[in-house]
Order: structure tokens, then C-alpha cells, then sequence
């Protein structure tokens, strides 16, 4: 039944690549050895629950239990419609909704010392990793996005990029996607000496093309280790590189994440904190306010010491011509000298409780 609702979410829902090689692992590892075994219309849902304990009891997270319960239920809603081997009732529509126990773990963005220190040392070594870094954090890219670019969907005289099309190489596989994750096309802007690294990489790529006796093509990838860029680089690659460079510079592994996505996290994190309309923040990773703030938005140490600065002194600063504060704490001394709770009284500000 599974494999025929994937079948099925493939070729005629047209769901990403990687989203199917994540249900199929997760059949691979989950369902498969709990339920494999069943015929679809005699799974009951005490069988669907032993799947989603055996993923707790392993400390899977919330999202993989989530995906697994979202799948079976997709898959058994499908075979009810079209009476698929003889399926008349959904079993997950009477079990409790999944959770996890485990911490949900957050992307940690390297701070701006540590991403200037990598993006430097890139530029002198890998200079293909370099700029993807550089762009990375100017523009708040997906990955995939940053390793579908191509040269034909740049404007040097704006300054502009088109992010239109993402690669995903899930399961060792490369698949070029034309469109973004949200299917949603957009320009982003570039800084001039982003730019000036943009032409310096093209340079090289010609240079390149020329030594091996080819030339890039009208659809050339940026990033790609193809001669004539024709194919890009799959952006597994790009992120192992990076994480090689973090090693080499022997920067601490618990510190942040080396990942490209890593980078569109500081992105989302830095353009926050400066002030900007959170709308046109969001509109410019390609996502939604709601989205942004849930997901890409971190607390950095210095915004974290800079609210703790500032909740401490409305506590413990005295207002001028305020005497009424004691080491900090707002006194209300009684007759012996004592701190004494203010009466509470009838609509709140003058005379006693009423006796009842």
C-alpha cells in the first residue's frame, strides 16, 4: 500500500525528490519492520501505534513521528477513496496524534567574527566555496538555491540575482528542480563587493572553460565543477567542504553549525535584530514572516546581554527624584521600620475593605 501511495504522490502530485527519499527511509526503517508484514486492510491502529512507540522508545524527533503518522494516514485516506485491496477504514483516524520526548535542536549560525574568519580563508583557498559563502549570507539562500544559480540570471548592471530554480541531490541523487521551495521565483540584491567576487569567480570559470578547450553555455551554473558548468554542484558537497574548512581552522564543532544552511539562519538572525520590516526580511529568504520567526530566528549572545542590560536596570536604576528605592527594591516602610504590603482597598485605590 505504501509504495503505491508513493507511486502515487510522484506521478501525480509531483512531490519534491527529497521528500519522497525521506518517506521511503522512513518506510525503510520504521514501518517496514513493524507492519511490513500486514495486509493493508488488516492494520488496526493498536499496529500504527506500535510504529510510532518503536520511533520514541529510538528518541526519533517530533518531526520524523510526525511524517511517519502523516504518510500512513495519507496512504490509508488514498486506499479508503479508491478501494485499494480491499481498504475500508483509515486506522490512524482513531489514535492520538504522535510526540517525541526529544529536544527539538536548533540550527546555531556562526557569529559575525567566526563567518568573516571562514569566508576569508575560503576566498583564498576554494574560491568557489568562498563566494558560495559570501552569498550565502548576503542573500539568505536555501542551499539548493544557492547551487541552482546560473549565470544568465544575473543583472550586473542592478546588481540583482534570480532565484528560480533549486537542486537537490537527496539520496545521492541530483535532481535539478525549476522552481524554489515554495515555487515562488524572486530577485534578491547583492552588495558591490559580492558582485565584485561574482565576476572574479566567472573570470576563473572562463579561464577554465578555455584551458580545457570548451566555454560555458547560455544555462551555466555558478557553482559547478563541470567545465563548461554545465551540471551544478550537488549541495551535500558545498556543506562538506564547508565543514572541512571549519575543521582546518580548528573552530569549535559545538559552537554553530558549518552547514550553507547555517548561513541563511545568520541571514534571517543579523536582518531581525537590525530593525528591518519583517515582511520584506521574509520576502527576501523566500518564505513567510510567520515562517521566519519560528524557524530562522535565533537569540545572539550580544542581543541577549544587551535585554538582559536593559530588563536589569528598570529593576535596580532609581528614577530621578525617586526616593522610595532601597539597594534596588521598591520600599513601602511602616512604623517600626519594616517593609509593609500596601492596603487593598475598595476599586482598588482608596479606603479600607469593606467589612462583610
Amino acid at each position: 500500500l505504501v509504495e503505491a501511495y508513493l507511486r502515487h504522490l510522484e506521478v501525480d502530485k509531483g512531490r519534491k525528490h527529497s521528500t519522497l527519499v525521506r518517506y521511503r527511509g522512513l518506510v525503510r526503517c520504521w514501518i517496514g519492520p513493524v507492519i511490513g508484514d500486514k495486509r493493508a486492510d488488516r492494520v488496526r491502529p493498536d499496529d500504527v501505534d506500535r510504529v510510532l512507540g518503536e520511533m520514541r522508545r529510538a528518541d526519533q524527533s517530533a518531526s520524523s513521528i510526525h511524517q511517519v503518522f502523516t504518510l500512513l494516514n495519507g496512504a490509508f485516506k488514498w486506499a479508503k477513496r479508491n478501494r485499494w485491496s480491499g481498504v475500508r477504514d483509515n486506522p490512524l483516524g482513531e489514535i492520538e496524534k504522535p510526540r517525541s520526548t526529544k529536544p527539538t535542536r536548533e540550527v546555531v549560525p556562526p557569529d559575525l567574527e567566526t563567518l568573516r574568519l571562514i569566508i576569508a580563508t575560503a576566498l583564498e583557498t576554494d574560491l568557489g566555496l568562498g563566494v558560495a559563502c559570501q552569498l550565502g549570507a548576503v542573500t539568505g539562500m536555501r542551499r539548493g538555491e544557492l547551487a541552482g544559480l546560473r549565470w544568465s540570471r544575473r543583472d550586473w548592471d542592478t546588481g540583482q540575482i534570480g532565484v528560480d530554480t533549486t537542486v537537490n541531490d537527496a539520496g545521492g541523487k541530483v535532481v535539478i528542480d525549476p522552481f524554489t521551495k515554495t515555487r515562488r521565483a524572486r530577485w534578491v540584491g547583492v552588495d558591490p563587493a559580492t558582485l565584485a567576487l561574482l565576476r572574479r569567480l566567472r573570470t576563473e570559470m572562463d579561464t577554465r572553460a578555455a584551458r580545457l578547450g570548451t566555454s560555458l553555455g547560455p544555462d551555466a551554473f555558478v557553482f559547478s565543477d563541470e567545465a563548461d558548468c554545465s551540471a551544478p554542484t550537488p549541495p551535500e558537497y558545498l556543506s562538506r567542504r564547508m565543514k572541512r574548512l571549519r575543521d582546518r581552522l580548528d573552530l569549535d564543532v559545538g559552537d554553530f553549525d558549518a552547514g550553507l544552511q547555517a548561513l541563511r539562519h545568520w541571514t534571517q538572525t543579523s536582518l531581525n535584530e537590525a530593525g528591518f520590516n519583517p515582511q520584506q526580511v521574509a520576502l527576501r529568504g523566500g518564505h513567510t514572516p510567520n515562517v521566519m520567526n519560528r524557524v530562522y530566528v535565533h537569540r545572539t549572545k550580544s542581543t541577549d546581554q544587551q535585554m538582559t542590560d536593559h530588563i536589569g536596570a528598570l529593576l535596580t536604576e532609581p528614577t530621578p527624584g525617586d526616593d522610595s528605592r532601597d539597594g534596588g527594591r521598591l520600599a513601602i516602610t511602616g512604623p517600626q521600620g519594616r517593609a509593609e504590603r500596601p492596603e487593598r482597598t475598595l476599586g482598588g485605590r482608596d479606603g479600607p475593605d469593606p467589612v462583610t
